[in-house]
Order: structure tokens, then sequence, then C-alpha cells
């Protein structure tokens, strides 16, 4: 009998090791632009009760474009994060499979 099946390969744990830290971080990430994107929503809905000054929609406006370029990036980032999660899920498949006697 060999041991091949109890060698771990160092760089495939450094690799789901690399994966897990950036999944993290992506998902803080995600959490805090959801954060930003509520307070917009907020804030847009406040100041719509101004919008009888030329000012108050000019900031309405840029505040509607940045939300949608966060969005944007949300998007992204979550798509990133399903992203890792397979890939984290493939490292994990990839153990040889025991030998019964």
């Amino acid at each position: 009998m060999s041991n091949e099946n109890n060698i771990l390969d160092f760089k495939k744990v450094q690799e789901y090791n690399n994966k897990k830290k950036l999944l993290e971080k992506s998902e803080k990430v995600v959490e805090e632009l959801s954060l930003v994107l509520y307070i917009f929503d907020l804030t847009i809905n406040g100041l719509s009760n101004f919008k009888k000054y030329l000012f108050v929609m000019e900031c309405i406006s840029v505040l509607q474009n940045n939300k949608i370029l966060l969005e944007i990036h949300l998007n992204k980032y979550k798509k990133a994060i399903l992203k890792i999660k397979e890939e984290m899920e493939n490292v994990r498949l990839e153990k040889a499979p025991e030998k019964n006697s």
C-alpha cells in the first residue's frame, strides 16, 4: 500500500487559504457597499422633497449616477464571491478517494 492518499499538496492548501482570505474580504466589501447603497437611497428619498431647487436636483442626479456605479461594482463582487466559492469547492473535491481494504 502506498501513502499517496495521505499526502497533502502544499500548493493546493495555500491556494485554498488564499481564496478563503479573498472570500472574506469580498464579503466584507459587499456588506459595506450594500450599506452605502442603502444610505444613497435614503438620501435620494429625503432630498426628493426639495426637487424645486435646482441645486438639489443636481445633487439627486449625481447621487443616482453614482448609485448605478455602486450597483455595478456590487454585482461584480457578488459574482466574484460565487466564483471563489465554486473554486474552493473544486479544491475540496480534488482529494483522493480512500481505498477500502
